[in-house]
């Protein structure tokens, strides 16, 4: 999970993976300004109505707000289990690009290293890259926010598939729409 290594000051590349576009487009980039640990985004009311601020703290644990994307059981693998809620960290931006849907293509002539090593990854995060590759995430990292324009270009990458609700009982539970 990109939240735990994640640090203010560090830059995050988020690509498509193989099933979703086979050339890898960049779906974000962004430069970490503030990490909020053990559950704090979720806790401070200055986030609290913010559309991706999913889960509400409560004594002891979290519940899920309604939202189309995630229902109960994405509870844990978003937060952790409880009582630690291990997971329950949160990256700020304010120097973003979200592509979405409308990922950019990266180019093998202009980024050789970087779109070796994107065949060749799986799913999950990489801190450590091959000085060519390091070189070619800072040239693209350069071009993507010398480009004009919004910080968000893009409906995202995958479309709500799902209807969530909640229950008389209070729990949130998602079907396909």
């Amino acid at each position: 999970m990109i939240r735990a290594p994640a640090n203010e000051g560090d830059v995050l590349f988020g690509f498509a993976g193989n099933d979703i576009d086979p050339s890898n487009g960049l779906i974000y980039a962004a430069e970490v300004k503030k990490k909020l640990r053990d559950g704090e985004y979720y806790r401070d009311p200055m986030f609290r109505e913010r559309p991706d601020c999913i889960y509400e703290a409560t004594q002891g644990g979290y519940e899920i707000r309604k939202n189309p994307f995630h229902g109960n059981a994405d509870l844990t693998h978003d937060l952790g289990e409880a009582p630690t809620f291990d997971r329950a960290n949160v990256v700020l931006s304010e120097h973003f690009r979200y592509f979405g849907a409308s990922r950019i293509a990266i180019d093998e002539p202009k980024y050789p290293a970087l779109r070796e090593r994107l065949r060749a990854l799986f799913q999950g995060y990489r801190v450590n890259h091959l000085p060519a590759v390091r070189a070619d995430l800072e040239e693209l990292y350069k071009w993507v926010f010398e480009q004009p324009g919004p910080s968000v270009r893009g409906s995202p990458t995958h479309p709500t598939r799902r209807q969530c609700d909640r229950d008389d009982d209070g729990e949130v539970s998602c079907a396909p729409r």
